[in-house]
């Protein structure tokens, strides 16, 4: 409780909510990457013909929705990170929204900039997507057969 009520002394209220634009941003994107490519993805995959071919096909098919959801926020990513590291100590912030911190980056540093980290970031979440999908699928038909 101690660093909350020096983050408000220090600098009030809406410094709770910094960086909140681009980390919506960044789950929109995320989600509509993910779940807009999954189903696409599966149906152009082969049928499964075991339970396990169906599983392997639900991580690959996530794995590789969770790459094209990691793909699209990765800017959003870059952007609200230097927007919650900024330290009113140094002045002014540089980066106060998605769009005009994504303007200031890739002019600054390059488009290559809004990657950074992409590496690590996608070999966690691509095949984080696939076990996603896996744990979802089994999950509601348990409940499907069990419940309803």
């Amino acid at each position: 409780m101690d660093c909350v009520r020096k983050i408000y002394a220090q600098e009030g209220l809406k410094a709770f909510a910094n960086g909140l634009e681009a980390t919506i941003w960044r789950h929109a994107l995320w989600n509509g990457g993910y779940f807009g490519s999954i189903f696409g993805i599966k149906k152009h995959m082969p049928k499964a013909e075991t339970k396990k071919g169906e599983l392997l096909i639900n991580f690959v098919a996530g794995a590789i929705g969770g790459t094209i959801g990691t793909t699209l926020n990765t800017p959003p990513d870059v952007v609200k990170t230097r927007i919650q590291n900024h330290n009113p100590a140094n002045g002014p912030p540089r980066y106060t929204t998605f769009i005009g911190g994504a303007k200031t980056i890739m002019q600054e540093e390059g488009f290559r900039a809004l990657y950074k980290g992409y590496l690590p970031k996608v070999l966690r979440l691509g095949p984080g997507g696939g076990i996603l999908l896996v744990v979802y699928d089994t999950v509601t038909t348990y409940m499907r057969n069990h419940f309803m």
